[in-house]
């Protein structure tokens, strides 16, 4: 039938007689009642009843919710495993009882989508048969154990916690259960008495520990103690072989009829102190004999009794002075650890790097959710432009939260992983070198050092080097040309002349001689040029500088006119002013890049060129839309000999680089392969002139 309360159907009441009913109603208000949730489902895993606990602990509201099948709920929660895996559906707990499972505590993460609340279950259950084995329904039950797992995380940071500062203070800590005899050391107890942590321990064989000289003043001790005596023991024990000293002491627990129950102690190793302590004993003592010893030669002296007198006060002033000496020693070595440590805080406060102490703050469920500053030196203030209150102690966020921001992921990156991790970052408008440790669980130190100058020595460095590689480069290419140019012309200019009076001869050359006569006349002209481009690459010449308008340069430059198919735009500024330069040197370099510009559209296009001034330098731009430069040869443009034309000489743009160079400018390219390429020029304004014409 169906309920009333719209939590699932059956079979009714008013199928039974009046004891079934009352049976009835006394289970629905038992399950009703109970703390624990209870599911019941039918075989298709569609629900028959869920009582209230079920629908408080998943958020449900009643019938309408309680009604649907467990497909319905998958885009609603999400299932995981203790170890923050995705559950299946089909692993669900509703669909494991299905199936026929048995569940017993199945712990699963849920969380709600809507509501986004997390809460870890504990789920039992089984599939209920009915006759002939036939599956008739499947029955949950759940507990809300978020609070237990909770707390045993708390606990377990609280151990950890307990154990750091054991080992910190080499204080160990036991128990002992007098009812099982069983012995339990903390980890630092099972460290200082070199036991495998885990051991399972007995007083017995705590006493096969004991030095063997030790170990009767030990349980006797420890027997004392039973009868209600105070345990305070000092004593040996064997360690890898070697002997080593502890100090124990403990508070035993009776019952009422005077029983005892267990006890709970700590164990210190005091073995430095002990060594120190019978090396000042046996100072001692020494000292001590020879004291003897001197008064014994002082008594069976045959010197007078004045002479004997006098050698004791003299022994009892070197025993004053030596104590003395002693304490003065001490003085001078406690005021050396005070300076030793206000030299520490002192280097600490004034280093180079910018030291931050940062630790992390958790929310209730352990995770990270922001962070803190415990601790920051000076540098890292003046950096910041800050003042220590208004960064010690506060949130991240709120002191210096650019730093926050840009750092906050590698902190916890470090945090989780314990890895040192370094990287490179700019900080108002400096370049600084950033390295991260772990200090501990929760707290990271963040070191930066300023490499703004390291950066650019090594910048001006990689630069100079390739000055040098490209005047070497140029000398040899000088070389070359000087030693060739001789030996190429005169053979050049003879045959220039043999084409001429060939010319001359042939009043109507037949079409292929005409042509090939042309052929020679253009490729002469074009070796000649390669010749001129390499003696001028190596030997520029002496600069003739004038004060020089940019703009009619360019207009001159232009003037030789564009390929028909190419339209050439103009953007000069009229207000630049003028430089100091060599005209003659400027149109070569010009020429040469709108050559290229030209060269680069050979099915047409559009060349822009622009002037502007700003920052004490003058810029040409040529920006051109054709073929473009792949990325590889965009490296090599500029060097000698270099060239992505059919038919080029490479010789043209470092030409131009050589003349704007020589200027005190220089020469940039930006190019996209298909879209086209933007060529630069900077030269240094002549400081006293004004705008040109």
């Amino acid at each position: 039938m169906k309920r009333a309360d719209g939590r699932g159907s059956g079979r009714g009441p008013e199928d039974a007689g009046p004891k079934l009913e009352m049976q009835y109603a006394e289970m629905a208000a038992l399950l009703e009642h109970v703390p624990e949730g209870i599911v019941v489902l039918d075989a298709e895993g569609r629900p028959i009843k869920w009582n209230r606990a079920a629908l408080e602990l998943h958020g449900l509201s009643g019938a309408e919710d309680a009604g649907r099948r467990l497909s319905d709920l998958i885009n609603e929660y999400e299932l995981s495993y203790p170890d923050g895996r995705p559950m299946p559906q089909a692993e669900w707990p509703a669909s494991r009882v299905l199936r026929g499972e048995k569940l017993d505590q199945y712990e699963v993460h849920v969380r709600c989508i809507a509501s986004d609340w997390t809460r870890v279950f504990s789920y039992s259950g089984a599939l209920i048969n009915g006759p002939g084995g036939k599956p008739l329904m499947g029955v949950l039950t759940l507990r809300d154990i978020t609070s237990l797992r909770q707390a045993q995380s708390s606990i377990q940071r609280d151990r950890e916690d307990l154990d750091r500062a054991q080992a910190v203070a080499h204080t160990g800590s036991w128990r002992l259960d007098a009812r099982s005899g069983e012995l339990s050391f903390s980890d630092e107890s099972y460290r200082m008495f070199g036991i495998p942590v885990g051991t399972k321990l007995t007083y017995e064989s705590f006493l096969g520990h004991v030095h063997p000289d030790d170990r009767a003043l030990v349980d006797g001790k420890w027997k004392a103690a039973l009868q209600g005596e105070p345990y305070d023991i000092e004593h040996r024990i064997i360690v890898g072989g070697r002997v080593r000293w502890v100090r124990e002491r403990a508070e035993l627990e009776f019952d009422s009829g005077g029983r005892i129950r267990g006890g709970f102690g700590t164990v210190q190793d005091i073995t430095g102190r002990k060594l120190a302590r019978q090396a000042l004993q046996a100072e001692k003592r020494d000292l001590e004999e020879r004291v003897r010893e001197r008064t014994r030669e002082l008594e069976i002296s045959l010197g007078s009794l004045e002479l004997e007198m006098s050698e004791r006060l003299k022994a009892e002033e070197g025993l004053r002075s030596m104590t003395e000496d002693l304490e003065r020693q001490v003085l001078e070595r406690t005021e050396a650890l005070a300076e030793s440590e206000k030299r520490y805080r002192t280097a600490f406060e004034a280093s180079v790097n910018q030291l931050l102490l940062i630790r992390a703050v958790r929310d209730a469920n352990g995770a990270v959710s922001g962070w803190r500053y415990m601790d920051v030196n000076e540098n890292a203030l003046r950096i910041a432009n800050l003042e220590r209150d208004n960064v010690v102690g506060r949130m991240a966020g709120e002191a210096m939260p650019e730093i926050a921001a840009a750092m906050a992921t590698q902190w916890a990156d470090v945090l989780a992983t314990g890895r040192h991790r370094s990287h490179e970052a700019a900080f108002q408008g400096r370049d600084y070198l950033i390295s991260v440790s772990r200090m501990d669980a929760d707290t990271v130190v963040s070191s930066s050092v300023d490499i703004t100058d390291r950066r650019r020595s090594e910048e001006a460095l990689r630069k100079a080097r390739e000055r040098n590689a490209q005047q070497e480069k140029l000398a040899a290419i000088g070389r070359l040309a000087g030693g060739v140019a001789h030996e190429i012309r005169n053979p050049l200019s003879a045959m220039k002349s043999a084409v001429y009076y060939l010319k001359l001869a042939l009043e109507k050359p037949d079409p292929n001689v005409a042509d090939t006569l042309a052929l020679l006349d253009r490729e002469i002209a074009r070796s000649e040029t390669v010749i001129s481009s390499l003696l001028g690459l190596a030997h520029p010449g002496r600069q003739a500088r004038a004060d020089v308008d940019i703009n009619s340069c360019v207009r001159e430059a232009l003037e030789a006119g564009a390929p028909a198919d190419v339209v050439v735009e103009t953007r000069l500024d009229g207000t630049v002013p003028k430089v100091r330069a060599d005209p003659a040197q400027i149109a070569v370099v010009f020429g040469n890049i709108i050559r290229n510009a030209f060269e680069a559209m050979p099915g047409g296009g559009r060349l822009t060129v622009s002037s502007h001034s700003e920052n004490g330098s003058l810029s040409v731009s040529f920006s051109d839309n054709g073929t473009g430069i792949l990325e590889e040869d965009l490296q090599r443009i500029f060097e000698p000999l270099v060239t992505t034309k059919d038919g080029g000489t490479g010789l043209g743009l470092p030409m131009a680089k050589v003349l704007v160079e020589g200027h005190g400018g220089s020469i940039a390219v930006e190019s996209e392969p298909g879209k086209g390429s933007t060529f630069t020029v900077k030269l240094p304004v002549k400081k006293t002139s004004g705008p040109g014409e």
